[in-house]
C-alpha cells in the first residue's frame, strides 16, 4: 500500500492462552488512516440541486453523496480529508457515469482527490482550494488474507484509473514526493470502546496482555503509514492534463512556491504543499 487512507481487517479478541497467535494476526492487520483532522466525521446539507459535504469518507458518510448522485443532483461542493479507500472509490465510480459536478471549496485530500475529483466528468477548484494527491494502493505481494485484500483494492484502483484514462504516473509521482524514509508504525488498543495509541510493539503487547487478564473487551490494530501525513502533492494543471485528467473547468494554482506555502497555512501549521515549479 502507498495510500494514507484506510483498509481494515478485524481480528477477534482471543483467549489469553492464544495471545501469540493473535498478535501474529494483528501484525498483519494493516490500515492506512488519513490524519488530517479537518472535520469530525462528516456533515452534509442539500440546498436545491447542490450538496454541501464536509468530512471524512466512510462507508456510512458516502451514502449521502451516492444517493445525491443517483438522484441526479447538479453539484457537490466538498471539503474532505479523505478516508476509506473503498468508500472513495465507490463514489468515483458513480461519478464516472453521471454529470454531477464536483467543486472543491477548501481542500480535497487523498481518496477525495484520487477518486472523487479525478472521477468526476466536470470538476473545479475554488480560489485558494487545495488538491492533495496521494499514491494509490499497490500490490502487496503478501500471501495472506490482508495481502489479498490489499491486492483486490489495488486491482480495482488500477481498473478505475484506466477507465477514466488517467496515467498512474500522477499517483506514482505523488508517492515519490510524499513517502516516508522509514514507515511509521503505531498500535491502537481499544478497551471497552476507549482507545489508546502505542508506539512500540512491546508496550502494546503488555497493555493487551493486561487487558485480557482482566477479562475486558479488547481489540487492537496496527497502523503503518508509508506516506507523510503533513506533506501533500498539489499537481499543476499542466501535470493533470499531461496525465490525462479531463473535465477541469477551473483550477486556480499558486504562482510560486512561496504563494503555495501561504495556501498551506490555511490547512494547518505543519502542512507542507509540494507543487510543480517552475510551471
Amino acid at each position: 500500500m502507498t495510500n494514507s487512507d484506510s483498509i481494515t481487517q478485524h481480528c477477534q479478541t482471543p483467549k489469553p492462552r492464544r495471545l501469540p497467535a493473535y498478535f501474529a494476526c494483528l501484525m498483519l492487520s494493516l490500515f492506512w488512516q488519513s490524519r488530517f483532522a479537518y472535520a469530525a466525521d462528516f456533515s452534509s446539507k442539500r440546498v436545491g440541486e447542490v450538496l454541501y459535504f464536509t468530512g471524512k469518507l466512510t462507508e456510512t458518510s458516502v451514502t449521502v453523496i451516492r444517493n445525491f448522485i443517483a438522484e441526479k443532483g447538479a453539484s457537490i461542493v466538498i471539503d474532505s480529508e479523505g478516508g476509506d479507500v473503498l468508500a472513495g472509490l465507490s463514489v468515483g465510480k458513480d461519478l464516472t457515469a453521471s454529470d454531477v459536478e464536483v467543486i472543491v471549496r477548501n481542500y480535497c485530500i487523498s481518496a477525495c482527490a484520487n477518486y472523487i475529483f479525478l472521477g468526476a466528468k466536470r470538476k473545479q477548484l475554488m480560489e485558494g482550494a487545495v488538491l492533495g494527491v496521494h499514491g494509490a494502493p499497490t500490490y502487496s505481494g503478501v500471501q495472506s488474507d490482508v495481502g489479498r485484500a490489499i491486492d483486490g483494492v489495488a486491482k480495482e484502483s488500477v481498473e478505475f484509473f484506466k477507465s477514466i484514462g488517467v496515467d498512474e504516473v500522477l499517483l506514482s509521482k505523488s508517492y515519490a514526493l510524499t513517502k516516508l524514509e522509514t514507515p511509521e508504525i503505531t498500535f491502537t488498543l481499544s478497551v471497552n470502546g476507549v482507545t489508546k495509541e502505542y508506539k512500540s510493539q512491546a508496550s502494546a503487547l503488555d497493555a493487551l496482555t493486561a487487558c485480557l487478564r482482566k477479562k475486558k473487551q479488547c481489540s487492537i490494530a496496527m497502523a503503518k503509514r508509508g506516506v507523510s501525513d503533513s506533506r501533500l502533492y498539489f499537481p499543476s494543471l499542466q501535470a493533470m492534463t499531461a496525465a490525462g485528467v479531463k473535465g477541469i473547468e477551473a483550477y486556480p494554482y499558486p504562482k510560486s512556491s512561496s504563494e503555495m506555502s501561504a495556501w498551506a497555512k490555511n490547512l494547518g501549521e505543519h502542512v507542507e504543499l509540494i507543487g510543480d515549479f517552475p510551471i
